[in-house]
C-alpha cells in the first residue's frame, strides 16, 4: 500500500496545496511552523475521518477560508488506484471512495481497504514520533506482551486498561481474606443463616414430635375420662373425695411450705447463665495472662532490635553520600583525566614556547590583542612584505640583466678599442695620406673630422651631465642601503643575534667594495680623449706630405677599417649609453622597492614589539607566528579552565570522602578508606533498615497484642458486669448467696408448680370447697368402695399424670413457636443464596473475560512476541553497528535486557537514552513489520531519531531504506544535516507561508 498523491483543499495553514508522486522513501523537510504535522494529521483525517470537536487532537479547521479537506491516492494490491475524498460535512467529514474504473465506492471499501483498522491503531503501530520513544526502560515482561499485544490488535493500551478494569470489578465482589467485597458480606450472612437454620432444624423436629406426643396423651385422656363418667353415679362423690383428699393433703402441706419459704423469684437459668460466664471470664483471664506474656517477650525483643538512632536521624543525608559515592570513582577518574590534559596542554605551552621564544609570562601574552582585526592585519602585512620580497627578487634579476648587459657593452668597446690603431699610428697615417690627397679630399676629410669633432663635444657635454646625475643617484642609493645595513647589524648584536649581525655586517662591506662596479668605465673621459684625438688628427691632416701609391692605398685600407673600427665604437658607445639608463631606470625601482620595504618593515618592527617577539621580516611569516600566539593563547585559557576544572573536581572529591568518613567515624568505625567506609555504611544502613522493618513488625505486632488484651478485658469487664446484673436482679451479694437464692427460688418453683398441678387437679372435680371440707370433717375412707376407689384412683392418678404432662408440652411448644419457625428462616437463606448466586455470575462473568484475556496475552508472548523480539534484536544490532546483539525479557519480569557484544547486559535503563530510543524504534519497526505483511500500510515517522549520534541516524536511514523496499515511508523532519542521506527526488522542503498574506 502505497500513498501516490495529496491534494489539500484546505487543512489548518496548507490551502490548495499538492503533493504529487511521493516515492517508496519520501521526506517533508521544513522549519518549525511549516506545516509538517498538519500534513501528518491530513493523511489520518483523510484515512480515518475528522477528529470530533470534544477530541483532544485538534481539527486543524482553516482560520482563513472555508475550504476544509482534501483528497488522497493510494495505491492497494487489490483495489489498484483509488482516490479517497473528505470534506467537511459530519464530525468525521463526508467521504467518497472512487477506484481506478471510476466506480464510486461508500466509506465500507475504505474500511474493507484499512483492513478494518481504526485511526488509534495506525497511529500506534505505523505513525509514531519522538514521544512514542521514550518510556522503554519502564517495560517489563508482563506489560511489555500487553503493550504490543494492545498495539498490535486494538491499536492502543486498552487491552492494559480492561485488564485492570476487570480485576478491579472482581475485587469489589470477591477477594480470598476480604471483609468488605459483597460476596464475602454475603457469604458470611448465609453462613449465620444457615447455622441458624440448622439450629432451627431440630428444633423443627423436636416440635413435630411434641405435638404428636401431645395428640397422644390428649387422646388417653379422653379415653380415661370416659371410663371414669361411667362410675360417677351413687359412688361418684365419695370416690371424688376419696380421690382428691391426697391432693388436698399435699396442697395443704405444700401450701404450708410455701408459707415458711416466702415467695422466691429467681431468673430464668440463671444458674445456667452464671456458670457460662464464670467459665467465658476463666477463660479470658487464662488468654490475657497468655498474651501479657507474649507482650512482654515482644517488648524485650523489640528493645533488643533498637535500630541505630544516629542512622535514623541522618539517613537521609547518609544515603545522599552513599548516593554520591558511586560518583566518587567517575570523579577521580575525571581527575586523572585532566591531569593528562593539563599535562599535554603545559606540553603544547612549552613547545609553543620554544618556537616562539616568547619572553614575556602568561599573563602578558594572554593580554597580547589577537583580535581578527589584527588578524587581517598581519595577513595584510605578509602579503606585502611576501610581494615586496617578489619584487625584490625581480628587480635583482632585472638588475642583475642590466648590469650583465652593461658590462658586455663595454668588454665590446675595449675590444673596439684595442682593433683600433694605435693614435699615433693612426695620426701619420692619416697625416700621410692626407698629404697626398687632393684637395678636394683633403677638404672633404677635414670637413668630416671637424663634423666628428663637433659631435665629440656635443656627447661630452651631455654624458658629463649624466654622470654627475647618475653619481649622485648612486651616492643616495648605497647610502641608504650602507645605513639600512650598519642599523640592522646594530640591532642583530644588541638582541644577541650575532649571526644574523655578522651577515649584515658583510653585507655592507660588500656594498662598499662593489661601488666601482656602478662606476662604470668613465664614458665622459672617453669622449674627452676621443675629442683630443680628433684635435690630433686636424693638427695631422694639415701636415700631411704625399707618399708613393701603393703605400698610400694601402694606408687608406688601413685607415677605412679603423674608422669602421671606429664607427663600430661609437655605436657601441651610444648602445653603452642606453644600458646605462636602463641600468639607472632599475636602480630608481629598486629606490621604490626600498620606500615601501621600510614602511613595511617599520608596521613589522611595531608588531614584533607589541608581541615582544624578535621578527626578521625576510625569515618570519607574521601569520605564522599570529596563528603560534594565538594556539598558545588557547593552549593557556584551556589550561586555565581544565586547572579550575581539576581543582572543583578535587574539593567536590575531598568533601564527599570527608562526608563518607565522618559519618563512618560516627558509626564508631576508624577506616581510612572511603571505600571501605561505604560498605560499613551500606552495611549499618542495611541493618539499621533491617531493624527497623523488625521494629515496626513487633511494633505492629505490640499493638495487635495490646488490642486483643484490650479486647479481652473489655470482654471480661462485659461479662462481669453481665454477673453483676445477676446479682443486681436477684438482690445477691456474692456467688454463694446468689446460689442459695437459685436453690431456694428453685425449690419455690418446685412447690409452686406442684401445688399449682394439685390445684388444677382439684379444679377439675365437681366437688366445691364447702363438699370437700364436710368430707374432710366426716373423714369418709374408701374401704366400702376398696376396689372401685382403686381402680379410680389408678385412673385418676393416669389422668393427673397426663395433665402434667400436657402442661409441660404446652409450655414447650409455646417457646419453640415464639423463637420462630423453620420455615420463616429456611425461606430467608433461600432469598439470601439466590443474591449470592446472582453475585456470583457476575463475578464468573469477570473471571471468564479476564481469564480469556490473559489466555489471548500469554498465546502472543509465547507465539508472536519472539518473533517481533528476534526481528527487533536484527534493528537494533544494525543500528549499533552489532555493538549489541541480543533484546530479552528480563528473568525477574521486570524490564527489558539487552546484551553487547561482550556479552555485557544491562537494562533498559542504564543505556544513554538514544539507546533506550533505539530499542523502541527498534520493536516499533518489527511490530510493524509483522503487522499486515500481503498489503503493509507505510509507516510515517515524525522526528523520531533527534537522539541519535550521527553514525546510528546514518544506520537508522539505512534501515528505513532497506524497508521501504517493501513499503512506503513518510519521513518528517526539521534537521538539514539529515537531508545529505537523500535524493533530491526523495525531499520535499515546506516553505513557512506568510502569515501577513492575507492583509
Amino acid at each position: 500500500m502505497r500513498i501516490k498523491e495529496l491534494h489539500v483543499y484546505g487543512y489548518g495553514k496548507l490551502e490548495n496545496e499538492r503533493f504529487n508522486d511521493l516515492q517508496q522513501l519520501y521526506v517533508f523537510f521544513g522549519e518549525n511552523e511549516a506545516g509538517k504535522s498538519t500534513i501528518m494529521s491530513f493523511i489520518h483525517s483523510m484515512l480515518f475521518g475528522f477528529p470530533s470537536k470534544n477530541h483532544e487532537e485538534p481539527r486543524y479547521e482553516p482560520k482563513q477560508h472555508a475550504k476544509y479537506g482534501g483528497r488522497l491516492v493510494l495505491v492497494t494490491k487489490r483495489y489498484g488506484e483509488v482516490m479517497i475524498e473528505r470534506v467537511k460535512g459530519k464530525a468525521a467529514g463526508d467521504v467518497t471512495v472512487m477506484l481506478e474504473s471510476g466506480e464510486v465506492r461508500s466509506e465500507e471499501t475504505l474500511h474493507d481497504i484499512l483492513h478494518g483498522i481504526d485511526k488509534s491503531y495506525f497511529q500506534s503501530v505505523f505513525s509514531f514520533n519522538l514521544q512514542g520513544l521514550q518510556g522503554v526502560h519502564t517495560m517489563n515482561e508482563g506489560n511489555i506482551g500487553k503493550v504490543l499485544l494492545s498495539a498490535g490488535l486494538i491499536g492502543n493500551d486498552m487491552l492494559l486498561e480492561a485488564e485492570n478494569t476487570l480485576q478491579k470489578e472482581m475485587e469489589q465482589r470477591f477477594k480470598p481474606a476480604g471483609q468488605k467485597p459483597s460476596i464475602n458480606l454475603q457469604l458470611k450472612k448465609i453462613k449465620e443463616l444457615d447455622k441458624q437454620m440448622k439450629l432451627a432444624g431440630d428444633e423443627q423436629e423436636a416440635y413435630k414430635a411434641l405435638i404428636e406426643q401431645h395428640k397422644q396423651y390428649t387422646e388417653e385422656l379422653t379415653e380415661v375420662k370416659m371410663k371414669s363418667s361411667e362410675s360417677e353415679e351413687m359412688q361418684y362423690r365419695y370416690q371424688e373425695f376419696l380421690r382428691i383428699k391426697p391432693i388436698v393433703d399435699e396442697r395443704n402441706i405444700l401450701d404450708r411450705k410455701l408459707d415458711r419459704l416466702g415467695e422466691q423469684t429467681f431468673i430464668a437459668d440463671g444458674i445456667q447463665r452464671l456458670e457460662q460466664f464464670l467459665a467465658a471470664k476463666v477463660q479470658i483471664q487464662s488468654q490475657v495472662v497468655s498474651l501479657i506474656e507474649r507482650k512482654q517477650a515482644v517488648l524485650k525483643e523489640q528493645a533488643e532490635r533498637k535500630p541505630n538512632e544516629y542512622i535514623q536521624d541522618h539517613k537521609e543525608e547518609i544515603e545522599a553520600a552513599l548516593e554520591s559515592a558511586s560518583f566518587l570513582e567517575k570523579l577521580e577518574l575525571d581527575q586523572s583525566v585532566l591531569l593528562q590534559e593539563l599535562e599535554r596542554i603545559q606540553k603544547n605551552i612549552r613547545s609553543a614556547y620554544g618556537n616562539l621564544h616568547y619572553p614575556g609570562d602568561e599573563n602578558s601574552l594572554l593580554a597580547l590583542d589577537l583580535s581578527n582585526f589584527v588578524n587581517e592585519n598581519v595577513k595584510r602585512l605578509d602579503r606585502d612584505k611576501n610581494r615586496l620580497l617578489d619584487e625584490r627578487m625581480q628587480l635583482d634579476e632585472e638588475y642583475k640583466t642590466e648590469k650583465e648587459k652593461l658590462e658586455r657593452s663595454e668588454a665590446r668597446i675595449a675590444e673596439l678599442k684595442e682593433r683600433m690603431l694605435p693614435e699615433e699610428k693612426r695620426q701619420q697615417l692619416e697625416n700621410t695620406v692626407g698629404r697626398v690627397s687632393n684637395e678636394s679630399f683633403q677638404k672633404l676629410k677635414k670637413a668630416l673630422l671637424m663634423e666628428q669633432l663637433a659631435e665629440v663635444e656635443q656627447q661630452y657635454e651631455q654624458q658629463k651631465k649624466r654622470d654627475n646625475q647618475n653619481l649622485l643617484r648612486q651616492r643616495n642609493l648605497f647610502g641608504l642601503l650602507g645605513i639600512l645595513l650598519a642599523v640592522g647589524a646594530v640591532i642583530s648584536f644588541t638582541q644577541d643575534q650575532v649571526m644574523i649581525g655578522l651577515l649584515l655586517t658583510a653585507g655592507l662591506f660588500v656594498l662598499i667594495a662593489s661601488r666601482s662596479v656602478f662606476k662604470g668605465q668613465g664614458l665622459a673621459q672617453e669622449l674627452s680623449r676621443q675629442h683630443d684625438i680628433l684635435k690630433q688628427k686636424k693638427a695631422a691632416l694639415d701636415q700631411e706630405k704625399s707618399i708613393p701609391a701603393e703605400e698610400h692605398a694601402a694606408q687608406l685600407d688601413l685607415l677605412e677599417r679603423d674608422r669602421e673600427v671606429e664607427k663600430s665604437l661609437r655605436n657601441e658607445m651610444f648602445r653603452h649609453e642606453e644600458r646605462e639608463l636602463a641600468f639607472d631606470k632599475a636602480i630608481q625601482k629598486f629606490e621604490g622597492w626600498e620606500h615601501s620595504w621600510k614602511k613595511v618593515n617599520d608596521e613589522i618592527l611595531v608588531v614584533s614589539k607589541t608581541w615582544r617577539i624578535q621578527i626578521s621580516p625576510t625569515e618570519n611569516n607574521l601569520e605564522d607566528i599570529f596563528e603560534m600566539l594565538s594556539q598558545l593563547k588557547d593552549f593557556l585559557l584551556e589550561k586555565e579552565e581544565k586547572s579550575n576544572q581539576l581543582t572543583f573536581l578535587k574539593k567536590e572529591t575531598t568533601d564527599k570522602k570527608q562526608e563518607l568518613l565522618t559519618f563512618s567515624r560516627e558509626l564508631g568505625n576508624t577506616t581510612t578508606s572511603w571505600q571501605e567506609a561505604v560498605v560499613l555504611l551500606k552495611k549499618a544502613l542495611n541493618d539499621t533498615l533491617e531493624k527497623t522493618i523488625q521494629s515496626k513488625q513487633l511494633h505492629a505486632e505490640i499493638d495487635k497484642l495490646t488490642l486483643e488484651i484490650e479486647k479481652l478485658t473489655n470482654n471480661q469487664l462485659q461479662i462481669n458486669e453481665e454477673i453483676k446484673k445477676l446479682y443486681n436482679k436477684t438482690d445477691a451479694s456474692d456467688e454463694e448467696e446468689y446460689r442459695q437464692k437459685a436453690l431456694k427460688a428453685e425449690e419455690w418453683a418446685s412447690l409452686t408448680s406442684r401445688r399449682d398441678l394439685l390445684q388444677i387437679q382439684l379444679q377439675q372435680s365437681q366437688l366445691g370447697h364447702e363438699q370437700i371440707t364436710d368430707y374432710l370433717t366426716a373423714q369418709i375412707d374408701g374401704n366400702s368402695l376398696e376396689r372401685l376407689s382403686k381402680e379410680r384412683k389408678e385412673q385418676s392418678k393416669r389422668q393427673s399424670q397426663l395433665l402434667e404432662l400436657l402442661s409441660d408440652l404446652k409450655h414447650v411448644i409455646q417457646n419453640l413457636e415464639d423463637g420462630g419457625t423453620y420455615e420463616e428462616r429456611m425461606h430467608l437463606f433461600m432469598e439470601e443464596r439466590a443474591a449470592l448466586n446472582e453475585e456470583a455470575k457476575v463475578w464468573s462473568r469477570y473471571a471468564i473475560a479476564k481469564t480469556l484475556l490473559e489466555q489471548t496475552i500469554n498465546s502472543f508472548k509465547q507465539e508472536r512476541l519472539p518473533a517481533v523480539i528476534a526481528l527487533a534484536e536484527d534493528y537494533f544490532s544494525f543500528l549499533t553497528d552489532g555493538e549489541y546483539t541480543k533484546i530479552r525479557l528480563n528473568d525477574s519480569g521486570k524490564g527489558l535486557l539487552v546484551e553487547r557484544i561482550d556479552r555485557l547486559t544491562f537494562e533498559a535503563e542504564e543505556v544513554s537514552r538514544g539507546t533506550a530510543e533505539q530499542i523502541y524504534a527498534s520493536m516499533r519497526l518489527a511490530l510493524a513489520v509483522s503487522t499486515f505483511g500481503e498489503d503493509p500500510f507505510p509507516l510515517i515517522i515524525d522526528d523520531g531519531f533527534v537522539n541519535f549520534d550521527q553514525k546510528r541516524t546514518r544506520n537508522m536511514i539505512k534501515l528505513l531504506r532497506k524497508l521501504s523496499e517493501t513499503r512506503q515511508i513518510i519521513f518528517f523532519t526539521c534537521h538539514e544535516t539529515l537531508l545529505t542521506h537523500f535524493s533530491e527526488s526523495e525531499i520535499h522542503v515546506l516553505q513557512k507561508p506568510n502569515r501577513h498574506s492575507f492583509q
